[in-house]
């Protein structure tokens, strides 16, 4: 074997060991936060990166295809997450991780794409989802749709998951 050849060889091992850690990096210890992935999309654009957050809404498109919009707390922004049936969804189905309740804490590894839609810039190719808590509506009762102030008052422990509380 030559040493060009062998050269190439290991370029080519490199290549794959560096595409790897990108691929399985993300970690929940090392997520991007929303504000950091919208503050410099570029850098992030077309790379995996682990996001964790909490459901805002959740719907799905037909049987294969489902939407979330995810929110962390670092930005009043939401993220569209876009699982599929090829979306790896520990612990849980599809249809489960779609149906999910507002609230229900999520982990999501995937691919920072362009978005399709007109709302955001960019949203996120989920390739492996993991629920890391539910939240039981008939418990902690958070509606998609605004909420009065006559009703936070009483649910006062929810008030500062509100985005009427969250935008002040």
């Amino acid at each position: 074997m030559s040493a060009s050849s062998l050269e190439a060889e290991v370029n080519a091992l490199k290549n794959e060991v560096a595409l790897l850690k990108e691929r399985y990096g993300p970690t929940f210890s090392r997520r991007v936060t929303i504000n950091t992935l919208l503050n410099d999309v570029d850098k992030y654009m077309n790379t995996y990166i682990g996001v964790g957050g909490w459901i805002r809404t959740a719907r799905s498109s037909g049987s294969s295809i489902g939407f979330i919009k995810l929110w962390d707390g670092s930005v009043g922004t939401d993220l569209q997450i876009v699982i599929d049936d090829t979306t790896i969804c520990e612990n849980d189905s599809f249809k489960q991780i779609v149906s999910g309740s507002t609230g229900s804490c999520l982990f999501i590894e995937g691919k920072v794409v362009p978005s399709l839609g007109k709302e955001q810039l960019v949203e996120l190719q989920a390739s492996r989802v993991k629920i890391v808590g539910t939240c039981d509506a008939q418990t902690f009762p958070l509606a998609k749709s605004k909420m009065p102030l006559t009703y936070l008052r009483d649910i006062c422990h929810m008030r500062p998951r509100s985005r009427v509380i969250q935008a002040a």
